[in-house]
């Protein structure tokens, strides 16, 4: 991170990502993580204050592939914009309903969700800071993820209604050694059995 960052927008954003991931990485240069993406490596990319040489090269690789870019909230406007979100389609999909409210372009209300979020994860990282220090942020952190406010005017959340959408299962990694009974043959590469 540089001088200026937004580090607890940061950490609002991992905060609300990582249990809904399998992973995060951050490697650092946009154009790599870019061709990450427009080559299947990594499921999806996003990043904040990035110039338009960040991402201009990145971003051709990504539409090539068949990828979507664009900010935050999913307009097609980033290299102006400074917030960068690419994905395969499907999975962009899901990650801007959940990057919306973090962008600089987002409605008051999700900005007002945001900034709550962002206090929330803040005072959580100040009680892990301080042991001795009341939890109490934490716990406001961790029950805020998936919660959204009722239009009944009273200032209770409730849990966020169950969505159609299977949510998919988590990635197992497998290996077959060719040769082995039962794998299949590469291309170009006669069947052994």
């Amino acid at each position: 991170f540089r001088t200026g960052d937004n580090f607890k927008q940061y950490l609002a954003i991992m905060a609300d990502l990582m249990p809904r991931f399998a992973g995060l990485r951050r490697p650092g240069a946009a154009a790599l993580d870019l061709a990450y993406v427009a080559a299947g490596f990594t499921d999806g990319f996003f990043e904040t204050g990035l110039q338009p040489w960040d991402v201009a090269a990145g971003s051709l690789l990504v539409t090539e592939a068949g990828g979507l870019i664009g900010n935050f909230t999913g307009e097609s406007d980033f290299m102006t914009h400074r917030e960068c979100l690419a994905a395969a389609p499907r999975i962009y999909g899901q990650i801007v309903p959940l990057l919306s409210k973090y962008s600089k372009f987002a409605g008051v209300d999700d900005k007002m969700r945001a900034s709550d979020r962002i206090r929330a994860v803040a005072s959580s990282s100040r009680a892990e800071a301080d042991p001795e220090a009341d939890t109490a942020g934490d716990l406001y952190a961790r029950s805020t993820v998936g919660l959204h406010e009722t239009d009944a005017g009273d200032d209770e959340a409730v849990p966020a209604p169950a969505t159609t959408a299977a949510v998919p299962a988590p990635r197992r990694l497998t290996r077959v050694k060719r040769g082995a009974a039962g794998a299949p043959a590469a291309e170009g590469e006669p069947d052994a059995r």
